[in-house]
């Protein structure tokens, strides 16, 4: 069992702290990120929590750059500022300039741009002056002296590689007092300025009671799933020959569609579109088997997956790419193939298991975002 605790005597111990995310991915969307559950599990321990996501822009409208979930940020925008369950402030913020162009700049003068100001934005989550910045978004570069804060943590989730978001990673440096990294590949590939900062590598977790309560009507006895990004991560020709080799076992994919489909790809294998992760754990409850099929390379060598252990925590068995989640030493129930041939020699003995993957679901309550959440807290208090 998960040993977490007690709210009201948190409530007490951190109910002055003022704490705000700035991150990536907003929680309107189809995706749920790290900061989302950090920035829960903050709130419910009594803190003020503000998060706010990567500001909209006009060129978004003109059908550049990402798309997925436009509508729903844009809900969010239009909203302001608003408070959930937990108390936490969500907003998504709107700037004439886009962020992408000037976070590498001296002044990041984009976020001069929002309107309204994120001044008046961050006052009316009641988060002016806050104690800690949490930035996982380096496109915020220069929101730490924007809103006062007391002390600014970068907080790299990826390794990044495009030169815009390297200039942005380093000015989002330059103004941070610590670094908390995702994975160690995350924090090693940091410019050398990092190396100068009190630093943790804060693997992302998961949310275990809400994965281990999903409910099927059945269960699917020839049938495979993945849940996520369907981008140029996932090894398609892995996923392809795969499913050549199995043509009776179906492949459903669920995640905002790509915007064409890779070629050479079966019947079988199936694109579902996107699922509201509020239905994610009784769709994972359908199925005996999960898939992690990632591509070689840096960006995923550096990832800290969280669907690994959410598969796990539904009691699912995993069949991997060796590139899964950087790891030599893999949890109960994850099986890894080098090839596609290996993979199919794997996949009938995993589709005809009729239990539950304890042994993994237990590894997975060990890595629950209230333990996450301690182990962060209890390092900022130490800044």
């Amino acid at each position: 069992m998960i040993a977490v605790e007690d709210a009201s005597d948190a409530a007490v111990r951190h109910a002055r702290l003022r704490v705000l995310f700035a991150s990536h991915t907003p929680e309107s969307g189809v995706f749920r990120v790290g900061s989302h559950h950090l920035s829960r599990e903050f709130a419910r321990q009594g803190m003020q929590v503000g998060h706010m996501s990567t500001p909209l822009s006009p060129v978004k409208f003109l059908g550049l750059g990402n798309r997925i979930g436009l509508r729903s940020r844009l809900s969010a925008t239009l909203s302001g500022p608003t408070a959930d369950a937990d108390g936490r402030m969500s907003s998504v913020p709107f700037t004439t300039l886009p962020v992408q162009l000037t976070a590498g700049w001296p002044v990041n003068l984009a976020l001069h741009t929002a309107v309204p100001s994120l001044r008046r934005t961050i006052r009316a989550s009641g988060l002016e002056r806050p104690d800690f910045l949490l930035m996982d978004q380096p496109m915020f570069a220069g929101l730490g002296a924007m809103v006062g804060a007391r002390t600014t943590v970068y907080r790299p989730t990826d390794v990044y590689t495009g030169e815009r978001m390297r200039a942005a990673q380093d000015r989002a440096l330059a103004e941070s007092d610590a670094v908390v990294a995702t994975s160690q590949e995350v924090l090693d590939r940091l410019p050398s300025r990092a190396r100068d900062l009190p630093s943790l590598v804060l693997p992302n977790g998961v949310d275990a009671p809400f994965f281990r309560g999903g409910r099927a009507r059945t269960v699917a006895e020839d049938a495979v799933v993945y849940v996520g990004a369907l981008d140029d991560r996932l090894d398609w020709a892995w996923l392809r020959d795969l499913a050549r080799l199995r043509p009776h076992v179906r492949f459903d994919l669920f995640g905002p569609p790509p915007p064409v489909r890779p070629d050479g790809l079966g019947e079988n294998v199936r694109l579902r579109g996107a699922i509201d992760y509020a239905r994610v754990p009784a769709a994972l409850a359908g199925y005996r088997t999960a898939l992690m099929p990632f591509t070689p390379g840096v960006t995923n060598s550096g990832r800290s997956p969280m669907k690994l252990y959410e598969y796990l925590a539904a009691g699912l068995r995993v069949l991997a790419t060796p590139h899964f989640a950087g790891s030599s030493t893999p949890p109960p129930g994850v099986f890894v193939a080098a090839d596609a041939s290996a993979a199919a020699g794997i996949l009938p003995g995993l589709l005809v298991a009729d239990d539950r993957n304890e042994a993994g679901a237990e590894v997975a309550d060990d890595r629950d975002w209230s333990h996450r959440s301690t182990t962060l807290l209890d390092f900022l208090l130490t800044l």
